[in-house]
């Protein structure tokens, strides 16, 4: 049972306490791993409520909260804390103004790190895959002073690369997209090894937000020790969306559904190729906010779009807008955003997916979704495994784009047990399954916290055991950090995956 933990990644060392206080309890095994899984999130609850004390600039510590939090408005704290992430404090006074106070701190720090990137030209108008940053820009500076990552806000020590990770040590700052099997591409490999202990079924398969070069951590931070494969949805779509892709499904004999999705911008809308300027060179877009632009933009465009003829600085502007809020050319100096329908299109969903919810929560879902030709590449090895059927557990299901994939893919759905906190998703998942007549079982749990013990148990055994289990965290995890590496193991989503996961195979493994 210590092997088993210790494959997982957990330390050998908190794998021995844990056995200590379990002390012989009925059920060890599981409530050991409750153990592990809870003391890695009170080791972040801590780093979190006092910004770790190991934070760079200002110390947290020296402030009374009860007096800070008398004292500041949500503004304020917002802006404090964005800075003490590492951010220089004109982007982060830029970002409020443009997004508004009262986004929410995620939100924020995705817009300051989009303009980040767009600043340097690296990835909105050009692929990071086409791009090789040097290795002291591989994780951005502002403003000339060396910052820490938005994925490492807490200011954690990086470990050194391990070596055995080869082209993943690369990811996407330098060097092309690590994939298995990657379409039209030489440069991916085609094999890897898993251990026995991680071989399905059940599979799984999480999908998180892609690692860049110096935020790869060596392989035992990875459940049961596995290589995540990094890939790029330029390669199935008409839009840059980089996730890494923690999975145990087999990576030879994927294929394309036909006819796949147009990979360029003129292929999905072509209505736009005749009011496209030569100087805007995008072909793609880039990964899908979750918000659209705000009227500031369109207000400052206009005025620009008067005088672009004069002179190469307000093409400039329009273009940086253009990449930066994936608007496109609908008319004689006349660009306007993507309306939900067309990032739907974009995004592989079935047409009017998220059709009934206004366009503000529509952006913002369609944001955090999957790419589903992505997934229908890699779920098309289940297609000959399962051909009576597949029993699917979905943890933090957000919109079901992963339920979409496996059902465009033409296997059938016979149960899929799906959690999700927001109603609002809840009911885009049930108003999908009914309208394309699934004849399988829907069960939907809100509260994923719901999973554990005898209730999971029950569940496993009432549906013959889980055939694929599927989770994966938004863009930005729930305290506003990339889900990568280290943090992508503490986060309170990846925990419950990982606790969920083990504890079904251990039901699997008694029936």
């Amino acid at each position: 049972m210590v092997d088993r933990f210790i494959e997982m990644g957990f330390p050998a060392e908190k794998v021995r306490k844990a056995l200590e206080h379990a002390g012989g309890e009925q059920d060890e095994e599981e409530a050991v791993l409750e153990c592990l899984v809870a003391h890695q999130e009170t080791d972040l609850s801590t780093d979190i409520d006092g910004f770790s004390s190991s934070s760079e600039g200002v110390d947290m510590a020296d402030f009374d909260d009860k007096v800070l939090g008398a004292e500041l408005t949500e503004k304020d704290k917002k802006f404090l804390y964005l800075v003490e992430m590492g951010f220089v404090e004109d982007e982060v006074s830029s970002s409020i103004d443009i997004c508004g106070e009262h986004e929410s701190v995620e939100v924020l720090a995705d817009a300051i790190y989009a303009a980040q990137v767009d600043k340097r030209g690296r990835s909105y108008g050009r692929n990071f895959a086409d791009v090789e940053l040097p290795a002291d820009e591989a994780i951005g500076t502002s403003g000339g002073v060396k910052r820490k990552n938005v994925g490492d806000p807490l200011g954690n020590k990086r470990r050194p690369h391990n070596k055995q990770f080869g082209q993943v040590d690369g990811a996407f700052c330098s060097g092309p997209v690590v994939g298995f099997d990657l379409p039209n591409e030489s440069t991916s490999t085609s094999s890897r090894k898993i251990s026995v202990i991680a071989e399905g079924p059940p599979y799984f398969y999480f999908e998180s937000l892609a690692c860049s070069r110096q935020s790869v951590r060596d392989e035992s931070r990875f459940p049961y020790g596995i290589q995540p494969e990094f890939v790029d949805s330029k390669h199935f779509s008409a839009a840059t969306r980089e996730r890494s892709y923690i999975h145990n499904l087999p990576t030879l004999g994927r294929f394309h559904i036909n006819p796949t999705q147009p990979k360029t911008i003129h292929g999905v809308f072509p209505e736009t190729a005749k009011w496209w300027p030569a100087w805007d060179t995008r072909t793609q877009f880039n990964c899908f906010r979750t918000m659209t632009a705000p009227a500031t933009v369109f207000k400052k465009m206009r005025l620009a779009l008067t005088k672009c003829h004069d002179h190469q600085v307000y093409r400039k502007k329009i273009l940086d807008d253009c990449k930066e809020w994936n608007l496109i050319w609908v008319g004689l100096k006349n660009v306007a955003a993507l309306e939900p329908g067309e990032v739907e299109k974009v995004l592989g969903l079935p047409r009017d997916h998220t059709r009934g919810l206004n366009r503000t929560d529509r952006y913002y879902c369609l944001g955090n979704s999957v790419q589903v030709d992505t997934l229908l590449y890699h779920f098309s090895v289940l297609k000959a495994m399962f051909p009576s059927g597949i029993r699917v557990l979905s943890l933090f299901s957000g919109i079901g784009g992963a339920e979409v994939a496996l059902d465009q893919l033409g296997v059938h759905l016979k149960v899929v047990v799906s959690t999700e906190f927001s109603e609002m998703n809840r009911n885009i998942v049930r108003t999908w399954w009914d309208q394309s007549r699934q004849t399988g079982e829907l069960i939907q749990i809100d509260d994923v916290q719901r999973l554990k013990g005898d209730y999971l148990e029950t569940l496993v055994r009432r549906v013959g055991g889980f055939d694929l289990i599927i989770g994966g965290s938004p863009c930005i995890g729930g305290n506003g950090y990339y889900l990568v590496g280290k943090e992508l193991e503490q986060s309170s989503v990846f925990s419950h995956y990982s606790r969920i996961l083990e504890q079904v195979k251990q039901v699997m493994r008694r029936m």
